[in-house]
C-alpha cells in the first residue's frame, strides 16, 4: 500500500478516530462503529484470506517482526486495544448470526 493512497488515508483516519475513543472502553458504540468499518475494510482488502490476516497480525503485534516488515510504527496499547475491541466485535456478530 502507497502511503499516500486513499486506501492507506482511510486505514490511518480509522486508527486516529479509534484512539481518541479509547477512553470509551471497548464496548462503546463509537468504538464498535469504527471496529466494524475495519473489519468491512479488511474485507474488500483481504476477502477470505483468514490465514494470511492472522499472520499479518500476528506480525503487526510484535514491534519487532512489525518493524522488520516495514510496517508503520504503533503504540502497543492501541493494538491491544483494537484487538479486544475486535474481539468484542466479533462476539456480537457471532450471536447476531446464531438468533
Amino acid at each position: 500500500m502507497a502511503g499516500d493512497s486513499v486506501e492507506t488515508q482511510e486505514w490511518i483516519s480509522l486508527i486516529h478516530q479509534l484512539t481518541h475513543c479509547m477512553h470509551e472502553g471497548v464496548h462503546s458504540p463509537n468504538v464498535q462503529a469504527i471496529i466494524g468499518r475495519m473489519d468491512e475494510k479488511r474485507l474488500e482488502s483481504f476477502g477470505g484470506h483468514d490465514d494470511f490476516i492472522d499472520k499479518l497480525w500476528k506480525t503487526r503485534m510484535s514491534p519487532e517482526q512489525s518493524q522488520k516488515a516495514g510496517m508503520y510504527p504503533m503504540e502497543q496499547t492501541i493494538l491491544e486495544f483494537m484487538d479486544s475491541a475486535y474481539a468484542v466485535y466479533l462476539s456480537g456478530h457471532q450471536t447476531e448470526g446464531e438468533t
